[in-house]
């Protein structure tokens, strides 16, 4: 899974094309921060989600495949504690972005205090102290799923708030810089793990197609590289994953952090790597 880097103040390094050398390597500073803000938010969500996936696998090993069941927990368990230490990181970038932002107060108060009370070590419920005793990991796997699961909850709960006040303050095009942000978050996680990015390739046109006045020709390039290949009615049926090329995946996830001076966010060696062609 993918790790955060904390820093925020990294710039982007955007090769520009000959061709538009006249056109921006970057977006204005406000969309930027306008994209971290929701790359950061919807990251550790997009992560618990697979997670959750991954936990639910377990159903799919046969009874009695002791083995089996036994190495899944030991992944799961290694799953769960890279996943809080990305909700952690997360967060600890979040909350000094918000007040930079001027943020409303009640979203500058939850970011803060999320990110005090990821920065601690994570409480069990007296069932999972329990458990612990005796089972350790499977205890970890299940504080891990309460936590990811009420965080998310509440993230989505400010997720509205946040959209207000960036729609009063900020205008339609921080609102779109915003959902590129999501955007990359979904791209970034599926690429990690080798899965379809299907809700980053099903909004594509849509972003591409809205992109503000005097936006870099190399996100619009970007986004265009993540809408499905398949004639006129691609827009309209079901996303086909296998209509994008891998290459295209990871080179549109590049793009669009360096566009939006969001290479910071991410560790060198945590940016996904493309799979395969087939």
């Amino acid at each position: 899974m993918p790790l955060l880097w904390l820093s925020l103040t990294a710039q982007a390094d955007i090769t520009v094309l000959p061709s538009r050398a006249a056109a921006p390597a970057t977006v204005p500073a406000t969309q930027a921060q306008c994209f971290q803000v929701q790359f950061l938010l919807r990251l550790p969500g997009l992560e618990a989600l697979h997670f959750i996936g991954a936990v639910k696998s377990l159903r799919d090993i046969p009874a009695g495949d002791d083995a089996g069941i036994g190495q899944r927990i030991v992944e799961l368990s290694e799953q769960a504690v890279t996943l809080r230490r990305d909700e952690a990181r997360a967060f600890a970038a979040l909350a000094p972005l918000l007040k930079a932002m001027g943020a409303t107060p009640s979203l500058q108060s939850w970011a803060a205090s999320e990110a005090d009370r990821l920065g601690r070590p994570m409480q069990y419920s007296k069932d999972e102290q329990r458990q612990a005793k005796t089972e350790p990991q499977v205890a970890a796997i299940l504080a891990t799923l309460d936590e990811a699961d009420a965080l998310k909850t509440d993230t989505d709960a400010h997720l509205h708030d946040l959209a207000l006040w960036l729609s009063l303050t900020r205008g339609p095009a921080a609102l779109w810089a915003a959902d590129v942000g999501e955007l990359t978050a979904a791209l970034h996680v599926a690429l990690a793990d080798h899965e379809e990015p299907r809700l980053a390739i099903s909004v594509a046109r849509r972003l591409r197609d809205t992109a503000p006045p005097g936006a870099p020709a190399a996100v619009r390039d970007a986004l265009g590289l993540l809408v499905p290949k398949g004639g006129n009615l691609s827009g309209l049926v079901p996303v086909v994953t296998a209509n994008v090329p891998a290459h295209s995946l990871a080179q549109a996830h590049d793009a669009l952090l360096a566009a939006f001076a969001a290479k910071g966010l991410v560790a060198p060696e945590d940016v996904p790597k493309a799979p395969v062609d087939k």
